[in-house]
């Protein structure tokens, strides 16, 4: 088996999504920009509405974190 039969999947660009709680932190996922983000956080709002206690951060390649 070559090393090549495994392929790891990396954003190319974008900005992560996190949610952190008092337990922990959660990757939601990677958006090429801070809208397609937000729409994701809403998404997931309507179906969790008691997350929105939680932080809502996103983190920029560039090392900026905002919380949204």
């Amino acid at each position: 088996m070559s090393s090549q039969d495994h392929k790891t999947l990396r954003p190319s660009s974008g900005l992560k999504l996190v949610l952190e709680t008092e337990e922990a932190t959660f990757l939601v996922g990677y958006f090429p920009n801070e809208e397609a983000a937000k729409r994701q956080r809403d998404k997931v709002l309507r179906r969790n509405p008691s997350w929105s206690q939680y932080r809502w951060i996103l983190l920029s390649e560039s090392g900026d974190v905002r919380e949204i």
